[in-house]
């Protein structure tokens, strides 16, 4: 339950803009690799702040939304992840 760093943030919202203009464009096989970059990215910081990935899983529901919706809860949140808010 730490506080995200500048770095984290910096690569949370680079992921979340080219994954929405990815997705506006149905280029989902680049969207997909920027997931992998974005969670390449986080390990190397070695980030495992519920902050960051909550907002990581959130993006990742209409690609993988049976996986994601396992991981939201191990996170600890009650509720489906589909009633987050993007």
């Amino acid at each position: 339950d730490e506080k995200a760093t500048a770095a984290e943030l910096k690569v949370l919202h680079k992921t979340i803009k080219k994954i929405e203009e990815d997705t506006e464009r149905y280029s989902f096989n680049t969207a997909v690799s920027t997931f992998m970059i974005c969670v390449n990215e986080l390990s190397d910081l070695k980030c495992h702040k519920k902050e960051i990935l909550e907002q990581v899983l959130i993006m990742l529901t209409p690609y993988a939304p049976h996986i994601c919706e396992e991981l939201w809860s191990l996170l600890g949140n009650t509720g489906s992840i589909l009633d987050a808010s993007f």
